[in-house]
């Protein structure tokens, strides 16, 4: 705004000088017209800018939506392996041991997990990928909601990125809109009195 304020004080200068007709000088107007050029070249880098961050944005918001669709498949996997894992644990121990063992085997380091799914295959049958496909699954989970969070915050900074630049293409916009204005209303100050004082000289000549 500092800018736009010195043009159009200079231009207010111009106009209140001296009673006599202020004209713009080609110099004046040369100045003017290369300051609106300038604002309307930043505002257009600003304007590819936007959009530059509105495809951001719309990219972002899809994979956001990805996300959320794949963490709530996951999460119905995780579900329905625990349920089948349920079941198995059930028939294997025959109801003499809580379903807690079970959870504790699924959060066993590898060593562990491998010998109770080798116990697992021994007793009942039961493929082990089950329980594989479970740690699969949660561990997909994890890595999903940590990509969900990192977007989400993404997107959330962006958007306040684009209110502000959005706000301050605005502003240049109304800059050069005002500078055009301001140097239209002096031109017209100006074929006002010229035509005003050639009345004038031609009144005086009439009498005379």
């Amino acid at each position: 705004m500092r800018r736009i304020a010195r043009i159009l004080a200079g231009l207010l200068v111009l106009s209140f000088a001296a009673p006599a007709i202020a004209e713009v000088t080609d110099e004046d107007l040369d100045r003017v017209r290369s300051e609106i050029s300038q604002i309307t070249a930043e505002s257009q880098a600003l304007g590819d800018a936007v959009q530059r961050a509105w495809a951001r944005q719309a990219e972002l918001e899809q994979e956001i939506a990805r996300l959320q669709g794949s963490i709530e498949f996951a999460r119905v996997q995780i579900v329905q392996t625990e349920e089948r894992l349920e079941e198995v644990a059930v028939e294997i121990y025959m109801g003499s041991t809580s379903t807690a063992s079970l959870s504790m085997l699924l959060s066993a380091e590898s060593d562990e997990l491998s010998a109770g799914l080798q116990y697992l295959r021994e007793v009942s049958g039961v493929d082990g990928s089950v329980i594989t496909e479970l740690r699969v699954f949660r561990r997909q989970l994890d890595q999903q909601t940590e990509r969900l969070a990192e977007a989400s915050a993404e997107a959330e900074i962006l958007t306040a990125e684009l209110q502000q630049m959005a706000a301050q293409l605005l502003e240049e916009l109304g800059e050069a809109q005002q500078l055009y204005d301001q140097l239209v209303e002096q031109q017209r100050r100006e074929e006002e009195e010229r035509r005003r004082a050639a009345e004038e000289a031609a009144r005086r000549a009439a009498e005379e």
